[in-house]
């Protein structure tokens, strides 16, 4: 919500997207391609989950893998039991995935992505073996929920440009408190 009240013009045009949702099913809500997107980019911004790693990095969003095998990425060899930290946010705002716009909250990218996005440059709920089991939940309970607020309520940051830090803990909670205003709309 904090993220939409600093977009108003995305607030607006997500609100025009879902008012026809009033009691969505599973379908009309996975065929809201603009719901879709914002919230794609939301949990681009904000993945919802810190992964302790085990040097105890807990103040950044990362997980790491042990190599099974001797390896090569980008012309690095990685030989087999060498721990390899992968740092979810970075990736999520690296400019060579991207594009030049890469720290720009757009949902619209998502219609139309670089080349260089593949399902390892999103991480927010990890890829391959060890992804999230329970992702495909959490992202249709994301959309209901976001798609019936945004219906009733219009939000708005209390002082514009206030960053939220993170709290680390199991999910993403702002540090020191978030404070919106909130109109019935």
């Amino acid at each position: 919500m904090h993220i939409l009240a600093q977009h108003p013009e995305v607030q607006q045009r997500l609100r025009l997207a879902v008012q026809h949702l009033r009691t969505p099913t599973f379908e009309q809500i996975e065929s809201c391609r603009y719901l879709n997107n914002v919230c794609r980019e939301l949990l681009r911004f904000i993945p919802p989950g810190y992964i302790q790693s085990a040097c105890k990095l807990s103040v950044v969003s990362v997980t790491n893998r042990v190599a099974l095998v001797n390896d090569q990425v980008n012309g690095v060899t990685i030989p087999k039991g060498t721990v390899v930290f992968i740092p979810i946010a970075a990736i999520h705002f690296d400019e060579t995935m991207w594009g030049p716009e890469a720290d720009v909250f757009d949902p619209d990218r998502w219609d139309n992505l670089p080349e260089t996005v593949t399902n390892f440059s999103y991480l927010t709920f990890l890829q391959g073996p060890r992804s999230c089991i329970g992702r495909r939940f959490a992202e249709t309970e994301m959309k209901v929920l976001l798609a019936i607020l945004i219906q009733h309520f219009k939000f708005e940051e209390v002082v514009k440009g206030r960053r939220v830090e993170k709290k680390v803990m199991i999910t993403t909670r702002p540090k020191d408190g978030m404070y919106l205003r909130v109109f019935t709309v």
